[in-house]
């Protein structure tokens, strides 16, 4: 424990979630060098990357200052990173956790304000509540098919701009991806719980899709990762008007699945439905299940990958979600691939946002169902 009292991860103590955390915002676009040099040299795991990200914070200021504006928006990513990463030792919303969550909020802003395809910020009302969401819409202005973007237990809206928004953006596809129950703002700021029945919040989000001009309202996709690999499915199945479905590590049941599987993430999804102990969180999560779905539309495309050695999600829930969907559905299970595929991403993800983007433009040309 930290002298804030927050659950904090130490030196080479720190669990195999965080540093898995770590690990993924390298390939999103964290500099490796500064990772390890960091890594290497401290005790305490969270407040090096909070002074490094003040740091990194100043050093684009200054050159924002001197109207060296590339650089100012490249060092603002670095120092977006690693909030991020301190952000992740964190599960609980104490002051550290919000000082490095309001720093990557801040340092992304300013990363993409004012460049091409710049997100846009949006309020998603859903639930009863109101969300933070990021809508990222090709350049043009013409209306295009759209993908709802839903992330896994540990995961930003603001880190999946680079890594899957604009790879959809760039083949045609607007995309939302909102914080919800359970998720990034939502969970920090306002302690808002993970929810077993994700769709009726997934709805909202449709609903604001189809109220927006730019949306091509007949092509409306979803996809998930990871525990959005639960979310996702939940939706697709409750909403027809989603078109088409795609999942990179699926599950079926986030407490057999994951919390047995791979205790590491049991302090993340503890503190995704705000749990003050495991027992509680394990009494939560026996509502989360698939098993209760049954009103499947299988003449919908739906496509699942899971790698064939993803150490978090055992390879058979990929498969009980197949068979869940039925009709369309199809599983790849890639060969040597890990946890959301991370590690043959160069080659599986294109394949994805290519599939996907295929079954939009294909509904859209098709017009209304």
């Amino acid at each position: 424990m930290d002298d804030s009292g927050a659950e904090a991860f130490t030196g080479r103590e720190v669990t195999g979630q965080v540093l898995g955390g770590m690990r993924r915002l390298i390939r999103f676009g964290l500099d490796r060098r500064i990772a390890e040099r960091i890594y290497e040299a401290i005790d305490a795991f969270a407040a090096p990357w909070l002074i490094e990200g003040r740091r990194w914070e100043g050093l684009a200021r200054e050159a924002s200052q001197s109207g060296r504006l590339v650089t100012a928006r490249h060092w603002y990513r670095q120092a977006f990173y690693l909030f991020r990463v301190a952000d992740f030792a964190y599960t609980d919303n104490v002051p550290a956790k919000l000082e490095a969550f309001d720093g990557l909020q801040r340092c992304f802003d300013t990363a993409t304000s004012g460049i091409p395809l710049a997100p846009e910020m949006v309020t998603i009302s859903a639930v009863g509540g109101e969300f933070d969401g990021m809508f990222v819409a090709p350049e043009g202005g013409d209306a295009s098919p759209a993908c709802l973007f839903i992330y896994g237990s540990d995961g930003i809206k603001e880190e999946h701009y680079w890594q899957s928004a604009l790879p959809l953006v760039q083949r045609g596809i607007a995309v939302l991806v909102v914080d919800g129950p359970g998720q990034g703002a939502a969970v920090r700021r306002a302690g808002v719980p993970a929810r077993a029945d994700y769709e009726t919040f997934a709805s909202g989000c449709v609903d604001a899709l189809l109220r927006d001009h730019r949306v091509v309202s007949s092509a409306i996709g979803v996809m998930g990762s990871s525990a959005g690999g639960y979310m996702a499915p939940r939706a697709f199945a409750h909403d027809r008007r989603l078109c088409a479905l795609q999942i990179n590590s699926a599950l079926y049941t986030p407490l057999e699945g994951s919390w047995v599987h791979y205790p590491a993430a049991r302090p993340q999804l503890r503190y995704n439905v705000q749990a003050s102990s495991d027992r509680e969180a394990y009494d939560i999560y026996t509502d989360f299940t698939l098993a209760s779905v049954t009103n499947i539309d299988p003449s919908r495309p739906a496509r699942i990958y899971h790698g064939s050695e993803d150490p978090r999600i055992p390879i058979e829930q990929a498969h009980k979600v197949g068979a869940m969907l039925g009709g369309q559905a199809e599983v790849i299970i890639w060969p040597g691939a890990d946890h959301n595929l991370g590690n043959v991403a160069t080659e599986s993800h294109p394949q994805m946002w290519d599939w996907m983007a295929a079954r939009l433009h294909e509904a859209a040309a098709r017009g209304p169902r």
